[in-house]
């Protein structure tokens, strides 16, 4: 047992060569499936071994499983093999989890934000034959969802007392798709919308790098900001340069995607975690590095200072380009802006979901449902992704008042949780998850990009946790 807990030591201690190695490990998984069903096979095969061996493997399976699902179709093929086999996979790894907890930690049974995950999930299943409406799947949907949360959730409990560190891990992550995002520029794979109809992408095509979407690689990207924006400010570790080094290669990758709410997301976030900072470490002051909120408070007032300084010698030029990019590059075509020019794409969506909970104001329509055409002509129990635009009218939309006092509960929970914790990387990611399904709903959705982003959610919470656990043993 002391030569396995030593071996884990030394294989996530924060080193160059550990963040090497398992980069080089992410990219053997993801490029793999360039050979087809043979590399599919390869992957999950290697995913699935990754998430019986412990439960820090299960938890990394997780988050490999949700970036290849929403990988660039140039580089991975999708065939019958991921889009099957894919839910084993997912299954197997969160069975690992819990079956962790049921052997070792019966006691994270009593834990209340865990209990309000499960009531808000047994709620969904409840109203789904009620409301008759997609039941299966949106029974499916609702399993899925509590089934995923719960197991990560669980996982950052478990992972608190365990000898492997997540970080080293969610670095080489974010380091891989920063770096493989700028990969496909030369490989002129980068811009996806067009590209395989008419062989040369869209003039307005955002940056979809090694996504499937530009929407997915601004989510992603920017949840990896969130993470490496705390751990270069909050963390104790040595080589926090790492983390702002990868937090500005980021900063260009995002404006290319033209995702307005991956940028909102992270300047909202970093925001409430400046703001929360003093707040959350009121002991562990000795575990995390001091706040200080005088020198953020000078030093974004000398920037805002600085750009509005730098517009001004540049003939409105900056403002220009920031009011192009609000406008998602359609900036010249608009003589007068409006306040809805900036949210014209999701206005609709919004609308229609509040008009739909007016006429089922107490159950919804049913959870991971839409009467979107496209939705009720082709969903299916392996795929049926519905656009929502804003989590709370989505929420009032699929499962009525009933389901969102039990969801708010939830939410309720888990930031008391992470306060009483004094968890600031935690708060960090998950408000950021919160405030980024406010533009591009994802939160439920464990079948597509959702699994990826609660998988950084995890790995905020449990490194924030790992790095109480170092200093308390130390």
């Amino acid at each position: 047992m002391f030569k396995r807990d030593s071996k884990d030591l030394k294989r996530s201690a924060f080193t160059l060569k550990n963040i090497a190695l398992n980069g080089l490990l992410i990219t053997f998984l993801f490029c793999i499936n360039k050979l087809g069903a043979l590399g599919n096979i390869i992957c999950l095969s290697c995913l699935a071994v990754m998430a019986v061996r412990s439960v820090s493997g299960a938890l990394k399976a997780m988050a490999i499983l949700g970036l290849v699902v929403m990988g660039n179709p140039f580089i991975v093929e999708k065939t019958f093999v991921l889009t099957l086999f894919r839910f084993p996979v997912f299954g197997l790894a969160g069975g690992r989890i819990l079956f962790e907890m049921l052997n070792y930690r019966p006691d994270i049974l009593r834990a209340w934000h865990l209990n309000s995950l499960l009531l808000f999930g047994s709620v969904c299943v409840i109203l789904a034959p009620i409301n008759g409406y997609f039941t299966q799947i949106s029974i499916l949907k609702a399993v899925m969802f509590t089934f995923g949360a719960y197991s990560i959730l669980v996982g950052t409990e478990l992972n608190r007392s365990k000898t492997s560190d997540l970080t080293v891990f969610f670095t080489s992550l974010a380091i891989f798709i920063v770096v493989g995002s700028y990969v496909t520029f030369p490989l002129g794979i980068s811009h996806l919308i067009g590209l395989a109809k008419f062989g040369v992408a869209h003039a307005q095509a955002g940056l979809a790098g090694i996504t499937a979407q530009q929407q997915a690689l601004g989510a992603f990207l920017s949840m990896l900001a969130i993470f490496c924006f705390s751990m270069a400010v909050f963390s104790k570790l040595p080589r926090r340069w790492i983390f702002v080094v990868v937090f500005l290669a980021i900063l260009p990758l995002m404006l290319k995607t033209l995702s307005r709410t991956s940028v909102g997301t992270m300047v909202g976030a970093i925001l409430m975690v400046i703001c929360l900072a003093p707040f959350f470490l009121r002991g562990q002051k000795a575990m995390f590095n001091r706040f200080k909120p005088l020198p953020w408070l000078v030093g974004g007032t000398a920037l805002s200072i600085g750009l509005i300084l730098f517009d001004l010698m540049t003939g409105g030029n900056l403002a220009k380009a920031a009011m192009d990019f609000a406008l998602k590059g359609a900036g010249n075509q608009f003589i007068t802006v409006e306040a809805g020019d900036f949210a014209a794409s999701r206005t609709a969506l919004v609308e229609r979901s509040w008009m739909l909970f007016l006429e089922h104001p107490l159950t919804g329509i049913n959870f991971g449902t839409s009467y979107d055409p496209s939705f009720s002509q082709n969903a299916t129990l392996l795929t049926a992704p519905t656009e929502k635009g804003f989590i709370p009218t989505a929420v009032l939309e699929e499962v009525g008042l009933i389901g969102a006092g039990f969801f708010l509960l939830f939410l309720c929970s888990m930031f008391v949780k992470l306060y009483r914790d004094e968890n600031i990387l935690g708060i960090a990611v998950f408000g950021g998850f919160l405030i980024q399904n406010l533009g591009e709903m994802m939160f439920f959705s464990f079948g597509g990009a959702g699994l990826f982003s609660w998988s950084i959610v995890g790995a905020g919470i449990a490194v924030g946790y790992r790095h109480q656990f170092i200093r308390r043993r130390n």
